[in-house]
């Protein structure tokens, strides 16, 4: 009973101290970007990121000791903690040095930066699904249903005996209709756990941020050689 009322006075406290930060820094960049500091504005922004960020990576590290599930959509967390440590630490030293090259070379190196998480997004889904955990069924659609402006796919697909659902969502025109088979990947231990068959997909994010990555680097080049 203690321990409980312990913690949930360290849950308050914790609450209480992340709002009053969450107002002050807001407040601060209201003020200083009357004051036209955007120096210190872009900083208490990039705090923001961080933070924020942060708290992401923890959620979802967390999550991953529960259900031992890895989604490779979660590394694209990562690009907010990155942005929010640039966001802090590029104006404290363009601050410091005055060197004009700094803001764009620090601007143009985004555009690597998130081509390589792109890509390790889709490296990790590809190895996932390879991975000796998931195996290779065939599920089949039972229901496409009109959702908003796209559709809702409910897929049906036996595992070990037993029958499972899974939705997935669909923008614009369905890829699949009632009958059709789905390629899908289920996780051997967790049945429920399970993955569309994207091999092509993946190749292709893999191809394209690879494009991108190639276009930010030949672009800091060029900033390095005119400066």
């Amino acid at each position: 009973m203690k321990n409980d009322s312990l913690e949930k006075i360290k849950t308050n406290v914790a609450s209480f101290l992340f709002l009053a930060w969450f107002i002050i820094s807001l407040g601060l960049m209201i003020f200083f970007s009357e004051k036209d500091d955007g120096t210190l504005v872009t900083i208490i922004a990039g705090q923001y990121f961080l933070v924020f960020g942060l708290i992401g990576v923890k959620t979802k590290i967390d999550e991953f000791k529960l259900t031992k599930t890895l989604n490779s959509d979660d590394i694209m967390l990562l690009a907010f903690p990155i942005l929010g440590i640039g966001l802090i630490v590029i104006p404290i030293i363009y601050k410091l040095t005055g060197e004009e090259w700094i803001l764009p070379f620090a601007i143009a190196s985004v555009f690597p930066i998130m081509g390589l998480l792109s890509m390790f997004k889709y490296i990790i889904e590809m190895i996932i699904l390879k991975s000796k955990h998931y195996e290779y069924i065939d599920g089949q659609v039972f229901k496409t249903e009109k959702k908003g402006l796209g559709y809702e796919i409910s897929i049906k697909y036996a595992f070990n005996g037993k029958e499972y659902k899974y939705k997935i969502k669909d923008q614009g025109k369905p890829d699949y209709y009632e009958g059709d088979y789905v390629p899908l990947y289920v996780n051997k231990n967790k049945p429920k756990d399970v993955r569309l068959d994207m091999e092509k997909t993946n190749i292709i994010g893999i191809v394209l941020s690879s494009a991108f990555v190639l276009a930010g680097i030949a672009l800091l080049v060029y900033i390095a050689i005119s400066y």
